[in-house]
């Protein structure tokens, strides 16, 4: 397997469907790249170049004013910590995985859900069904007050809430989902070898979810 000039041999691979992935997004969609795949490599990701490299470690570069967030690889899925503060307070915690393939920004699984109904509390509208890796799910969208990744807040954003999860929505302990339109505010360099995903800030940072 070659892709972004980097080549993986001997790897183990899983065969399945992800045809509903191309029919959400329209962009045709073969296959999917895992954190297996780059585990010994730094990936950058430059959302406004439309760009991703594979490199070596020892040429990661970080800028200035980047933020480490600490992530967690469990099965082959990166977490990452976060926040939601709630209007009346509280600020809930939870542990999320970082799906940069999911075009949305930020989703609630159901175990989550279960456990914080008040997240459920206010306007939620209905989205159609959704086809998934593991199932169909019904889900909800809806704004919450806040959302803090690191040292990022996020005022307002639009959050979509899992009904009946599916696979990892539906598993104890994964809070949820961060997408591409809440990724796609910085410039990201994934260093899986030391557990950590880097963020600089771009020119989108603080435009509306």
């Amino acid at each position: 397997m070659e892709a972004a000039g980097a080549k993986k041999t001997q790897q183990k691979v899983a065969v399945l469907s992800v045809h509903h992935i191309a029919a959400q997004t329209g962009c045709a969609t073969e296959g999917i790249l895992s954190v297996a795949a780059f585990s010994l490599r730094a990936v950058e990701v430059d959302y406004a170049r439309k760009r991703l490299r594979v490199l070596d470690r020892a040429e990661l570069k970080i800028g200035d004013g980047a933020a480490a967030i600490p992530i967690a690889v469990k099965d082959g899925v990166p977490y990452a910590p976060v926040e939601i503060p709630l209007a009346n307070g509280p600020v809930i915690s939870g542990r999320f995985l970082i799906d940069s393939g999911w075009s949305g920004a930020i989703l609630f699984s159901s175990p989550f859900l279960r456990e914080h109904p008040e997240l459920l509390e206010g306007e939620r509208k209905d989205l159609a069904p959704v086809d998934v890796v593991g199932g169909k799910m019904a889900t909800k969208f809806g704004r919450i007050p806040s959302f803090r990744l690191g040292p990022f807040t996020f005022k307002e954003p639009m959050a979509v809430f899992t009904i009946n999860g599916a696979g990892i929505l539906n598993t104890p302990g994964v809070g949820g989902l961060i997408g591409a339109a809440l990724l796609k505010r910085f410039h990201v360099i994934y260093d899986y070898a030391a557990q950590r995903m880097l963020l600089t800030t771009g020119s989108s940072l603080n435009d509306p979810l």
